[in-house]
């Protein structure tokens, strides 16, 4: 099940609130207990300080007037009860009652304290002070103690929390709602950049606007408009790859059919075997220019190709080893010539094309008795290939255009298909080189020169 963006937002952003609402509800809690008992604290106080007030002494005997205001300040409608119990420290009730719990710590006089006690199966808040009567007959300092059960103070604790509680709760819900309206309004330029990628039409492929997003979203739409052009290149190449092989094949093989329909119709056997040695021929071209298409349509169509670590000595040492049969087939001096293994970022099958390529016409194009020479040095940053070759050479006004596709010299050897350079170019590009073309030092032939940027230079052994 894919996940909602609108509902990952929300939940996000109110999973915090919530969370701070149930903090804030359990510390309002704990300020409304702390309230309640320093308000109700004051009334225990106060009606402490009365009872105080009407101790005396008389003959010899201390005695209490109890005042019916002491205790009528912490009646309630809340139906709470209330104790006291004025005694003596040797533990002798004057008034009150007597079980109610004492104080656990020695008290200071007229110093009131206040402490929670268990009285009754009930929960109680007492306040007690002791005073000193001032008379030759009672020394002893007298203990005024007064209790109220706990209802009040838990009812107005539970009050403040709800007043608190409830109110932060609109303010949530509140905010909730705006926030659905903002992740809303925040999602609406998606869901138009939706309507719009929905509207088009299956083949435009042209890159979507990224202005019509907000600026988090920008790159991923670089990185679809990316994807995209690779994919109009990718679209673009095979297209043209369909068309090249229709334009060159259709040639060949019609004269491969005639050529079949021409040895069918020889009476003689050596008319026959001639026949048959050009269609061998013409085949073997027609093969060479299905390849040749393929590698192109490969290279134009991986705009990234997997790329390694590439010692490029070593795989051109290997690679100009195996023209050499081809080579000396035409008694042409084939050499290999390299200072030390120089690595490159590449694709290694693709530069084994590319120097195949530049070998395949070196080779076709020098006469019988000539040099090809394949070099591999460093230039600063650059790792340069050279291919030089001893043939004809490459007219200045021609090296432009000897890169395009199908395009062939005239008057030169035509048994090629005019795509080993266009070929060479293009893996070139894909490997971030530079190709150049020169005229040999001799005066006669071609350099071909192909500089990759260096990756590493390993120590020669």
């Amino acid at each position: 099940m894919q996940a909602s963006l609108r509902r990952q937002l929300t939940t996000w952003l109110l999973t915090p609130l919530v969370l701070l609402w149930g903090i804030n509800a359990w510390v309002t809690y704990q300020t409304a207990i702390e309230s309640a008992n320093l308000a109700h604290d004051r009334t225990l106080l106060g009606s402490l300080l009365a009872i105080a007030e009407r101790i005396a002494v008389v003959d010899g005997k201390v005695v209490v007037d109890l005042p019916y205001s002491a205790l009528e300040m912490l009646e309630s409608s809340v139906q709470s009860r209330v104790y006291y119990r004025v005694s003596q420290s040797n533990n002798r009730t004057i008034t009150g009652y007597e079980d109610l719990p004492a104080p656990t710590t020695k008290l200071e006089v007229a110093k009131t304290v206040y402490y929670d006690a268990d009285y009754r199966g009930e929960r109680v808040r007492v306040a007690a002070v002791t005073r000193q009567l001032y008379d030759e007959a009672v020394r002893e300092p007298v203990l005024i103690q007064v209790a109220e059960t706990a209802e009040l103070r838990q009812g107005m604790s539970r009050q403040i929390l709800f007043d608190s509680v409830f109110k932060e709760l609109l303010l949530i819900l509140l905010a909730a709602a705006l926030m659905w309206l903002a992740v809303n309004r925040g999602l609406l330029p998606l869901e138009m950049l939706r309507g719009q990628v929905h509207a088009r039409d299956s083949a435009d492929l042209s890159p979507i606007d990224a202005h019509l997003v907000p600026v988090e979203v920008k790159p991923l739409i670089d990185a679809i408009n990316e994807h995209t052009a690779r994919l109009a290149q990718l679209i673009s190449a095979q297209k043209q790859f369909i068309a090249d092989a229709a334009h060159q094949l259709k040639t060949p093989l019609t004269l491969l059919r005639i050529q079949a329909d021409f040895a069918t119709r020889q009476n003689d056997m050596p008319a026959v075997i001639e026949v048959l040695d050009d269609l061998r021929k013409n085949t073997e071209q027609v093969s060479h220019l299905v390849d040749q298409l393929l590698i192109l349509n490969r290279a134009e169509a991986d705009s990234r190709p997997k790329l390694s670590s590439v010692d490029l000595t070593d795989l051109a040492r290997r690679t100009t080893f195996e023209w050499l049969p081809i080579a000396l087939k035409k008694s042409i001096d084939l050499g290999f010539e390299s200072e030390q293994p120089l690595l490159i970022h590449g694709n290694e099958f693709l530069l084994r094309e590319l120097l195949n390529n530049l070998l395949d016409n070196a080779i076709r194009f020098t006469p019988a008795s000539g040099h090809v020479g394949v070099r591999i040095v460093r230039r600063d940053a650059w790792v340069v290939l050279t291919v030089e070759d001893s043939g004809p050479g490459i007219p200045s006004q021609e090296r432009d255009r000897v890169f395009d596709r199908f395009y062939q010299i005239q008057e030169r050897d035509t048994s090629g298909c005019g795509l080993g350079l266009a070929i060479v170019r293009e893996i070139c590009t894909l490997h971030h080189g530079i190709i150049s073309l020169h005229e040999a030092a001799s005066g006669t032939g071609t350099v071909v020169e192909v500089a990759f940027a260096i990756l590493a230079v390993e120590p020669a052994t």
